[in-house]
């Protein structure tokens, strides 16, 4: 495959050999962040993906009037080095239609959360990724973990991939336009029980953001110096160091987003967004982790008591900087990939829409609860498909367990346009 062969060097986030790896050069990852020192393009007369160097700083008057964003958990394909749930989730079928709904959308800049090695190749395998964007991964510090990817039309002016509670999936950033507009795709712990990790993680960002936009407040003491964490050996760049290739701005000269798989479990944790931020969805907006309209969660999650509706996947944009939600569409972010992949599932889930939700509950008739258990024992514990109370594929298949989200950005004040 790609990710093994010479094409590409850097595999799951870690350095392979020079010099192709998106990274420096660091392989200690005890450190805030690490700088990425280029982004990948194909390059159509070698027909290998290359390292291009970042742009430079771009002045106010290159950048565009408005930027389609788009933010999905794809979902994993493997787990701890083993497929996960082939005979449910049909990746070879998800992987295309995910990729036929961006590809329809053709967004601006694309972050994508769960993102496996298998999922990055077949991603950096299509036509329409080679000819138009620029990519940015890291997949974690393991062969078998999974991480965020980001595609961008325009060259980054440069990337990090932040250090936080979870190594195996830290938050990738990315500036565009010499910095005006910062990326950073997120996926934060999982499980409803663990809100006070999902904190700690948003406060290591934020620290993050202190140091190298001046967010928040401007006098901050760099986490390598709070924890005493020495210089990096190999000279790499972190963003507590002496010698960042990035140039530190203050709040009011860039625009933030904070995007992905908040795994916010309820409302309340909307505590937990940081100041200077708004949610561009809001508590009324649909949710993209739904167990009502998403057929696919019923058969993969054991028992089949995964009832609950949840706006896990977020869009946090900062209130200051120079790009403000398009407000003038209706409505401002759209949900995307929520439609079925077969006719079939299409009509299923039509019936679903004139049904009230169901309700979470642990009621149910034992017989069917004995079968779902055997499934679950036959499938995740033996390896054998028995297909309990499984319908076709063809009834339930979606392209992920979670709905996307997309956004248009625009300048606050809109460029005049040159006289031709």
């Amino acid at each position: 495959g790609i990710l093994l062969g010479r094409r590409i060097s850097f595999f799951c986030g870690w350095p392979m050999s020079q010099p192709f790896s998106p990274l420096s050069s660091a392989t200690d990852r005890s450190k805030q962040a690490y700088v990425f020192d280029h982004a990948l393009h194909f390059s159509p007369s070698t027909g290998e993906f290359v390292a291009v160097p970042f742009a430079d700083a771009d002045s106010d008057s290159s950048l565009p009037n408005a930027v389609t964003v788009v933010t999905w958990n794809v979902m994993i394909d493997t787990m701890s080095g083993k497929p996960y749930k082939p005979d449910i989730a049909h990746h070879t079928e998800r992987y295309p239609a995910v990729c036929a709904t961006l590809e329809a959308l053709s967004p601006d800049v694309i972050a994508l959360n769960e993102v496996t090695s298998g999922w990055l190749d077949f991603i950096m395998e299509q036509p329409w990724v080679r000819t138009k964007y620029y990519l940015l991964f890291d997949l974690g510090g393991s062969r078998q973990a999974f991480g965020n990817v980001i595609l961008t039309s325009w060259l980054p002016s440069s990337a990090t991939s932040v250090r936080t509670a979870v190594p195996r999936r830290p938050p990738l950033a990315v500036s565009l336009f010499g910095g005006s507009l910062w990326i950073i795709s997120t996926h934060l712990a999982a499980r409803s029980n663990r809100m006070e990790a999902r904190r700690n993680e948003l406060a290591r960002l934020q620290q993050w953001l202190k140091e190298e936009l001046f967010f928040f407040d401007k006098q901050t003491t760099s986490l390598a110096e709070e924890e005493n964490v020495p210089n990096n050996s190999t000279g790499a760049t972190t963003s507590s160091g002496v010698g960042s290739t990035r140039e530190q701005r203050p709040a009011e000269a860039c625009s933030v987003v904070i995007l992905g798989d908040l795994n916010f479990h309820s409302e309340h944790e909307n505590v937990l967004i940081p100041d200077k931020f708004e949610d561009l969805v809001g508590p009324t907006g649909r949710p993209t982790f739904d167990a009502h309209l998403n057929l696919m969660i019923d058969h993969l999650w054991a028992l089949g008591f995964e009832h609950r509706r949840m706006r896990l996947d977020r869009l946090l944009l900062s209130t200051t900087g120079k790009w403000t939600c398009q407000e003038d569409t209706t409505p401002p972010v759209k949900v995307i990939g929520d439609t079925p992949i077969y006719p079939d599932g299409i009509t299923v889930q039509q019936q679903r829409t004139k049904q009230q939700p169901r309700k979470r509950t642990w009621v149910h008739n034992p017989v069917d609860v004995f079968k779902r258990a055997a499934q679950c024992v036959c499938d995740d514990v033996l390896g054998v498909d028995v297909a309990v109370r499984r319908p076709p594929k063809q009834q339930y298949l979606m392209p992920s367990d979670h709905f996307g989200l997309m956004v248009q950005l625009k300048l606050k004040q809109k460029l005049p346009q040159p006289k031709l």
